[in-house]
């Protein structure tokens, strides 16, 4: 430790230093304050689920409401075709597909169709991952083989899938208690078992407002993170470059000029 002290290193000027935050806190804010609204607006629906799930007449199994989508592919097959893919890493990292080349993809994924699909990942499930996955369209979307790839018997029922899988308490409770495995880092609940967990009935009918409801506000979710994951891949390609001079910032007042200026230079 004491050799770490005792390095010396260079920093910009102080007037430079502070132009340098004022380019990466406005950044560092908007990422904050989506990922607050993003959480305020899961909250939202969270909270309208529940009421709506209260008036269920009866539960019927999962499979009653959805299918699992069983369609594998190995993109080792095609090495230079592109792929979108909604893996672990990729849902905690943000909630954006990894965009790679069939080459560097090993084992074999789960092909996704252009419909809507619910993502449930059968590895580790007491961390809860549910995912309705944002294509982005430059490239053959897949999931990795640890989720469970839901999708609706009607289109239109896709929002109520989301719910049942993301909110409903009896049905995650469901889902511990089928866990198998001997380790807390590898455990498994079996698609069998996510199938035939329970879910609230609520005829289609009942749920229209329900169903407006999530759509709107699960879409407007999506863009918040697509806007967070753009911002932070912008503030993490610029920080290094600022720091290392090999771009430097208009000493100026206003925020925006600078912001502007520094993007300019890293494009």
């Amino acid at each position: 430790m004491s050799d770490v002290r005792a390095l010396r290193v260079l920093l910009p000027p102080l007037s430079e230093q502070r132009a340098i935050a004022s380019i990466l806190e406005p950044l560092d804010d908007k990422i904050e304050s989506n990922r607050r609204l993003a959480v305020r607006s899961l909250d939202m629906v969270q909270t309208a689920f529940a009421r709506i799930a209260g008036q269920a007449s009866r539960r019927v199994a999962l499979s009653e409401i959805a299918d699992e989508l069983r369609t594998r592919i190995q993109p080792t097959d095609t090495p230079s075709e592109i792929f979108e893919q909604f893996s672990i890493p990729a849902f905690d990292a943000g909630m954006g597909p990894e965009v790679c080349s069939g080459s560097t993809m090993a084992s074999a994924k789960t092909l996704l169709p252009p419909s809507s699909v619910v993502l449930v990942s059968k590895l580790n499930p007491t961390t809860k991952r549910v995912w309705w996955p944002e294509r982005h369209g430059v490239g053959t979307a897949v999931c990795s083989p640890e989720f469970v790839a839901l999708t609706p018997h009607r289109q239109r029922d896709a929002a109520w899938l989301f719910g049942c899988v993301a909110f409903d308490r009896s049905f995650y409770d469901q889902l511990l208690g089928a866990i198998s495995g001997t380790t807390g880092s590898r455990q498994r609940v079996r698609p069998s078992d996510v199938l035939a967990a329970s879910v609230p009935f609520v005829e289609p009918g009942a749920r229209d407002d329900w169903d407006s409801l999530a759509n709107r506000v699960l879409a407007q979710r999506v863009t918040l993170l697509r806007e967070s994951r753009a911002l932070t891949a912008i503030r993490d390609a610029l920080l290094p470059k600022l720091v290392s001079g090999q771009i430097r910032v208009p000493l100026s007042n206003d925020p925006e000029e600078q912001v502007g200026a520094a993007i300019e230079a890293l494009a």
